[in-house]
């Protein structure tokens, strides 16, 4: 039993590991092109935008600044209802390439 509960865990932490890695293959210029799109009404998008255009949505930098942001936690931020936020429905390769793009406005220290 103990053997079989081990097996399930270790099969778990694989799939988990598969799912990690799958979100952070997306495409940066395509999350670019998404960004400048579906999201620049509201959100500064660009590296060098001082503010988002619509308070209190934030600058994408900031959000990839975050500390503990990682492409697990933004992906599940991009797949939750905000209040202030239009209900957008984005496939999975969108959020890839979304996700992609925003930690990669993060400055490299």
């Amino acid at each position: 039993m103990a053997r079989l509960t081990g097996l399930a865990i270790l099969a778990a932490l694989c799939v988990a590991a598969a799912g990690a890695h799958a979100v952070e293959t997306g495409s940066i210029p395509q999350g670019q092109d998404l960004a400048r799109g579906a999201c620049s009404e509201c959100h500064a998008v660009e590296n060098d935008d001082a503010f988002s255009p619509m308070f209190p949505a934030p600058a994408f930098r900031d959000v990839a600044e975050t500390s503990g942001m990682t492409a697990t936690a933004l992906s599940v931020a991009l797949r939750t209802v905000h209040r202030d936020m239009p209900a957008f429905i984005l496939k999975p390769d969108e959020i890839n390439d979304l996700t992609a793009y925003i930690l990669s406005l993060a400055r490299k220290p």
